[in-house]
């Protein structure tokens, strides 16, 4: 007859509960690794499109302009 022990094996248990952790806090550490990539990278891309505001902030002035002008020019040759 085979019987198993009725007692636990704390030293196993607590092995496998800190292999367990540890493997979470690697996986942790991974996706704050990936986190922090993507933070440096959006913070790029933050910077850029405030660098290219600027510059459709001026594209559209000139636009603006180029429709009052036009408007100024072809409203006094219908008259």
């Amino acid at each position: 007859m085979n019987r198993e022990s009725p007692f636990i094996d704390h030293d196993q248990e607590n092995k496998s509960t800190y292999s367990d952790k540890q493997r979470h806090f690697n996986s942790l550490q991974l996706e704050l690794q990936r986190l922090h990539h993507n933070m440096g990278e959006f913070n790029e891309l933050i910077n850029e499109t405030s660098n290219q505001y600027k510059y459709i902030q001026n594209l559209a002035i000139m636009h603006g302009s180029l429709f009052m002008a036009s408007n100024t020019v072809f409203g006094h040759e219908n008259e």
